[in-house]
């Protein structure tokens, strides 16, 4: 008995020394993202495994020497010889061109523009790698700008959608509020593409579980830390450079690093000007931003990330015609969030962040004879929990959030000749918002989906006077599907948003004081309308779709004509109430498929303000009221895959102004009177940029990407701000010159990316 006991284990002993463990992970070469359900085959082994949901697989191999096969449909099968036992094969499959048509794996339906419920522009990390790059990057903002209803203006910070301004977007990243998301006055945003996982633009419908804004909520993801293997990606061009790392850290634990920075005035911005319009007197900008992301994968049931983000913006712009003006503007964000997402065992999904978020202005202008200079910022802690549940045919989403929100307006210093003066602006403030939410999506038959929601606020803010608020904001979505490639959406809800943003100056610099509403300067409150018609031809390979909208506004804010009055001591006495709306029809079309692949939109809208201390009580066109706003997108991907070329166009009409009517002499002095305000608009606004990407990958190591690009290639002076030059010709005669001022030029840039493999 013992004998027999002995040549057992003698047996199991060596059929597992024989045994070699193989373990391998497999991923799109292109998208990055791990493959589920790719079949591998052991030749010598005999035998057949399928990649789980993370790309991976795991075999004991028996006999060594094997030759093993990758294949997945649609991708060029891959053989590797295995020699000996390992745990770290990193296989990478690449997609197979077609003549006919090309396969392309984005992580969405091509008819989801059709068939979503809710009125979204939904973007992956794959389809944003597919844009055109310029100045190196593939931006997420700029991306948006594409689409019809959402204009984006040089040197004017965010995006501004469906004729609502900058501050009526909620922008989130990350689960944490950010409130400018612009660099380079709107060139570059303030997202790096390589950390981007998708974003979300919600034109109308929004969820419940997002609120305190009038126009548009902006939901942007960052991509989460791998535990499976390190990676790098990073550029290297003239204009910036970025570098983002995923590190690795055990079974658990993993993060993710990345870095950015421009050196604009360091290389082509000088050289460029010097070239085509030597001029001390150009801008000079830049900036750097940094992110961070911690994941710890508890359990399948629960997992937890820490990330962070920081950057900062400086600008400068020197005019040496009298009066020899300097303007000085810097402006950053920061933030922090806390994240928990947990599944219960009755599969309840529950999402709870605890954010941080800070954003910070300061601006200085130096004149012979003046100066101003001031700093303003906002800061908040947001906590947030949702749930989400599926049952049925509905999907429930209920949860509440807390926002506390502290301003600092700023005090603005004023230097006039020999007198100085302190405009002493409120003390920091502090308000708290306490939502609760829930919403309903439901599917009452094949053709149709409803959504209904609803939240519910108690806002109140506490200084010198406590106000308090309660505001309901229902909302509605409908989805009709007339057939598999046809729908109709219409959507309709009420909004209210307890905060406010004025500019301290009429030029597109972006002055901002934001402030929260109180007794006398009320909640802005909005109703908001819009219906589409969503169709698809030639299996979802068209996109077209044409919609109208509406939005009535009440209690917005602007500054009185002279905020800068040294004689007025109240801040709130300086700020202006009233009412506004927008209308217009957007219409769009794209192809979205093949190599050759291209979009178009259209659309036209009015913003029209009216305000009972502004203009005589007449309306007025908004600042960023653009009537007519066109882009064209055009991408070619070669045979090979090798090259892609891409240009985008975009028209858009001229910022409107307050145009100067005369000028005349009081006491000795030249005072300048402007007409009815808004009452002129500037020259049209349109550019053509440029792209050229070049693919190659070195030793199956390192996918890099030889990138050109050229921003304004027919080097357009669209206007930035105009100005007046009054010369005196005779003692009491002068004339004035009309000064337009641009901001970038023709920009030509070259760019190195890479991906290590």
């Amino acid at each position: 008995m013992k004998r027999a006991v002995y040549i057992l284990f003698l047996l199991i002993t060596v059929q597992t020394l024989g045994q070699k463990s193989f373990t391998a992970t497999v991923y799109d070469a292109e998208t990055r993202s791990p493959l589920a359900g790719v079949q591998v085959l052991f030749y010598k082994n005999n035998n057949v495994q399928i990649t789980d949901e993370k790309g991976k697989v795991s075999y004991d191999l028996r006999k060594l020497p094997d030759s093993v096969e990758f294949s997945f449909i649609g991708y060029k099968d891959t053989t590797v010889v295995v020699n000996k036992p390992s745990d770290k094969v990193v296989i990478r499959l690449r997609p197979i061109a077609y003549k006919t048509q090309e396969v392309i794996v984005t992580g969405r339906k091509n008819d989801e523009n059709v068939t979503l419920a809710r009125d979204e522009v939904y973007l992956t990390k794959a389809e944003l790698m597919t844009l055109p790059a310029l100045m190196g990057e593939q931006d997420v903002i700029r991306s948006f700008s594409t689409n019809a209803g959402v204009q984006q203006f040089e040197g004017m910070q965010g995006i501004y959608v469906r004729g609502g301004s900058q501050d009526q977007n909620l922008i989130v990243f990350d689960e944490a509020i950010v409130y400018n998301p612009s660099h380079l006055l709107g060139f570059f945003s303030v997202f790096n593409p390589d950390i981007i996982e998708n974003a979300k633009l919600y034109k109308s419908g929004v969820p419940a579980k997002y609120g305190g804004r009038l126009s548009s909520v902006l939901q942007i993801s960052s991509r989460k830390p791998s535990t499976e293997r390190f990676e790098c990606d990073g550029s290297l061009g003239l204009i910036s450079s970025r570098l983002a790392c995923n590190v690795p850290m055990g079974k658990k634990f993993a993060a993710q690093l990345s870095v950015r920075k421009s050196y604009l005035n360091s290389l082509i911005l000088p050289l460029v000007y010097s070239i085509i319009s030597p001029d001390e007197n150009a801008p000079r900008l830049g900036f750097y931003d940094a992110n961070a992301k911690i994941l710890f994968d508890g359990n399948p049931r629960n997992s937890f990330t820490l990330s962070g983000y920081t950057g900062k913006d400086h600008f400068f712009m020197k005019d040496s015609k009298p009066p020899l003006t300097e303007n000085t503007v810097g402006w950053g964000n920061s933030a922090l969030t806390a994240n928990w997402l947990h599944t219960s065992k009755n599969n309840f999904i529950t999402s709870t962040s605890f954010s941080y978020s800070h954003y910070f202005f300061s601006f200085e202008m130096l004149q012979s004879y003046f100066s101003m200079a001031t700093e303003t910022g906002i800061s908040n802690f947001d906590v947030r929990s949702v749930t989400n549940k599926s049952v049925g045919k509905n999907l429930f989403s209920f949860g509440a959030e807390n926002l506390v929100q502290q301003f600092n307006l700023g005090d603005i210093n004023l230097k006039l000749d020999t007198e100085n003066r302190t405009i002493n602006n409120p003390e920091s403030c502090i308000s708290n918002e306490f939502s609760l939410f829930a919403e309903d999506n439901i599917d009452i038959s094949d053709q149709c989906n409803i959504v209904v929601g609803l939240r519910t606020s108690l806002y109140s803010k506490n200084d010198t006077l406590t106000y308090m608020n309660v505001s309901v904001s229902p909302r509605i979505q409908a989805r009709y599907m007339f057939s598999s490639d046809a729908s109709v959406k219409a959507s309709i809800s009420r909004e209210t948003q307890n905060l406010h943003l004025v500019s301290m100056v009429s030029s597109a610099l972006p002055a901002d004081i934001w402030f929260p509403a109180s007794e006398n300067l009320k909640p802005e409150k909005g109703i908001l309308c819009s219906i589409g018609f969503f169709k698809n031809f030639s299996a979802n390979v068209y996109e077209t779709s044409v919609s109208l909208f509406y939005k009535h506004l009440n209690n917005l804010v602007e500054f009185k004509d002279c905020f800068t009055d040294i004689y007025t001591h109240n801040f709130y006495d300086r700020i202006a109430t009233g009412k506004g709306f927008a209308c217009g029809t957007e219409l769009s079309v794209a192809k979205k498929q093949g190599q050759f692949q291209w979009s178009a939109s259209y659309s036209f809208s009015r913003t029209l303000r009216k305000f009972a201390e502004l203009n005589d009580n007449y309306w007025y066109p908004a600042t960023f009221d653009r009537p007519h706003d066109a882009t064209v997108t055009l991408s070619y991907t070669t045979n090979s895959k090798k090259w892609k070329f891409a240009a985008f166009w975009v028209y858009t009409s001229g910022k409107a102004y307050s145009e100067l009517s005369e000028m005349y002499l009081i006491a000795g002095n030249l005072v300048s009177h402007y007409g009815a305000m808004n009452n002129s608009r500037m020259p049209a606004y349109h550019r053509l940029d440029l792209s050229a990407d070049y693919q190659w990958f070195i030793k199956d190591k390192i996918d890099a990407h030889l990138q050109f690009s050229i921003y304004n290639a027919y080097n357009r002076n669209n206007p930035y701000f105009i100005s007046y030059d009054a010369q005196q010709s005779s003692e009491k005669l002068y004339s004035v010159e009309k000064n337009v001022t641009g901001l970038f030029p023709i920009l030509p840039a070259i760019s190195v990316t890479f991906h290590l493999l």
